[in-house]
């Protein structure tokens, strides 16, 4: 009767602990149980373009995506330098396999003129889209992937990387290597 009891429980908690991990679905990052709707709100790019960001940046698409802002004398050139070997790891697979997406925290002073300028610093090729826009949207999205606030100070350093077709995602510290992220978006392109 014991081992019946026990059985039963077991298999309630296990229930329960199912029952509360969100499906992982198109359209939303599903990380454990950390679920975030994908926003499709207006964005500008490093060329000046308007786009949506989650249908014309991430739907259906193998992704990574960052942020930083331009003028951060810390962890963000760090993590854009990683993202720079990662872009010449991927070779011909950037553009068309994987797109890198790096979206900034302080919109106001990073422009599509400033990131197109440091983009050519750090030598950005087709396939990474740098993002920014107004500062109601900008703020949106930052706070849903990171629950930071906008603004050049002290924020969390981390990677996103999912496979939108599968809603397959995982998050990486900002100070994993270039091959970290290689092998992370290898795994989540197969799945």
């Amino acid at each position: 009767m014991k081992r019946l009891i026990t059985v039963a429980l077991v298999a309630t908690v296990a229930f329960a602990a199912v029952a509360q991990t969100p499906q992982k679905k198109s359209g939303s990052v599903t990380i454990d149980k950390l679920q975030i709707e994908i926003p499709d709100l207006l964005v500008v790019d490093q060329d000046g373009v308007k786009r949506r960001f989650y249908s014309d940046l991430i739907k259906d698409k193998v992704v990574i995506l960052s942020f930083f802002y331009t003028s951060c004398p810390s962890m963000c050139p760090v993590m854009i330098d990683r993202l720079g070997k990662l872009q010449t790891n991927l070779g011909d697979r950037l553009g068309k396999d994987v797109f890198i997406v790096t979206v900034t925290r302080d919109p106001e002073t990073d422009t599509p003129k400033r990131l197109k300028s440091w983009g050519k610093n750090i030598h950005l090729k087709s396939g990474w889209t740098m993002i920014t826009g107004d500062v109601k949207t900008i703020g949106k999205i930052v706070r849903d992937f990171t629950g930071d606030r906008l603004g050049p100070d002290m924020h969390n350093t981390i990677y996103f990387i999912g496979n939108d077709k599968t809603g397959s995602w995982t998050d990486l510290s900002g100070y994993a290597s270039a091959n970290d992220l290689r092998e992370q978006i290898d795994a989540l392109a197969t799945r």
